[in-house]
């Protein structure tokens, strides 16, 4: 899909720029590298512990996922200034940099996803059995109107300490459960072993058809998943094109016209 972006391919990309993920999610490395063409990831868990007090986020779920992928990215910021601080080893690059990669601009994603019932209430990962199970039969037999999912995405360029720039949006998709769905199926679904680690109990790429019967649009798809394709693909060459009239000399000041963003 790079492709789609005039003057742009993946090799010209990888060339010139880092990808790293601030994420662990395989649902979102997946989608970087099999479905946005980014070859070359890096994969950087944050530490930070994704629970913010969600008494002061009362009827306002979307501050809280985005304050939670703010937060990753404020970490992400934190530990390229400590490893751009560092001194390279000698003949050898910082952690973060292979050999070939000493000069380029990294480009970083962090994430989070929710899942928000009518009521504004929160639901992120279940991590037990019984949870998942609590949530599912909820959002199936609960409600009338559907359940939304909403991913916070940061989106951070950086060349050094003192040129870098940011950016973040959040995506929200309408789901609609399937209200007549046998509770055998349910149970069966959790007993698998799948969803268990992910916001809401479920992956959309296992219920999509059974449990789940309808998503919003099309294209919102891979925001249930964890990462909204189009919208990061329009943020990130927006995002480097702007940083490169701001700081005209990132990279290399004599590159030809037709190779700036």
């Amino acid at each position: 899909m790079l492709s789609y972006y005039p003057g742009l391919s993946a090799e010209r990309f990888n060339k010139k720029f880092q990808m790293i993920l601030g994420s662990s999610s395989p649902r979102r490395y997946e989608i970087l590298h099999d479905e946005m063409d980014f070859r070359d990831i890096e994969v950087r868990k944050p530490n930070f512990p994704e629970k913010l007090d969600k008494s002061k986020y009362i009827n306002r779920p979307l501050e809280y996922v985005k304050d939670t992928a703010g937060f990753k990215a404020e970490e992400m910021m934190e530990y390229l200034e400590k490893e751009e601080q560092k001194p390279p080893k000698k003949g050898l690059p910082n952690k973060i940099e292979k050999v070939d990669e000493i000069n380029k601009v990294k480009v970083v994603i962090c994430a989070d996803t929710i899942v928000i019932d009518p009521n504004n209430k929160i639901y992120e990962k279940p991590i037990t059995e019984s949870a998942q199970l609590e949530m599912l039969e909820t959002f199936c037999y609960k409600f009338d109107k559907p359940i939304r999912v909403a991913t916070a995405v940061n989106i951070i360029i950086w060349e050094n300490s003192e040129k870098n720039m940011n950016s973040a949006f959040c995506k929200v998709t309408e789901l609609h459960f399937d209200k007549n769905i046998p509770k055998t199926l349910i149970e069966e679904y959790v007993r698998s072993g799948a969803g268990l680690q992910a916001a809401g109990g479920f992956n959309i790429q296992d219920l999509n058809g059974t449990i789940i019967k309808k998503v919003q649009r099309d294209d919102d798809y891979y925001n249930v998943m964890g990462l909204p394709i189009l919208p990061t693909y329009e943020k990130i060459f927006v995002l480097i094109k702007l940083f490169f009239q701001m700081y005209p000399i990132a990279q290399d000041c004599k590159q030809e016209d037709d190779e700036r963003y």
